[in-house]
């Protein structure tokens, strides 16, 4: 929870169509190979009272800045923010991509459906993702 918490905003649309986003220094595969981790999330998405959440994380390879980023919600949330993100023309600058991820944890939860994605553009930071998200659930 404290990696979620350390640099976490929230952000409101309409009022009711409520999410917070994460920023954290841990490679995705690592957090979702922690211990408890959807059961922390969701208790952490309930104490913030948020329906979807979304981690995201910055790395240095070879030299370049390349981001990911996992969005946590219900599965009909989830899924239909996924295909927002990967099909609409407003979205296109982030360069966003589905990123398979392969873990030895179990990370059933009844409650949370989640799904990580590559960022081709380096410079789609929170500011630029925030906006983003807010587009789409003030299209609802």
């Amino acid at each position: 929870m404290d990696l979620l918490r350390l640099d976490y905003k929230r952000f409101e649309g309409d009022g009711r169509n409520i999410f917070g986003l994460s920023s954290i220094l841990l490679p995705i595969s690592s957090l979702l190979s922690k211990m408890n981790f959807m059961n922390d999330t969701y208790d952490f998405m309930k104490q913030m009272n948020v329906s979807i959440l979304g981690v995201m994380r910055i790395v240095i390879v070879d030299k370049e800045p390349c981001r990911e980023f996992i969005l946590l919600g219900s599965n009909d949330d989830v899924n239909h923010l996924s295909n927002y993100l990967l099909n609409s023309d407003s979205t296109t600058f982030l360069d966003i991509s589905i990123k398979k991820i392969t873990i030895d944890n179990d990370l059933n939860n009844s409650n949370l459906y989640w799904k990580c994605f590559h960022q081709g553009n380096p410079k789609g930071s929170r500011k630029q993702l925030a906006p983003v998200l807010l587009n789409y659930f003030s299209s609802l």
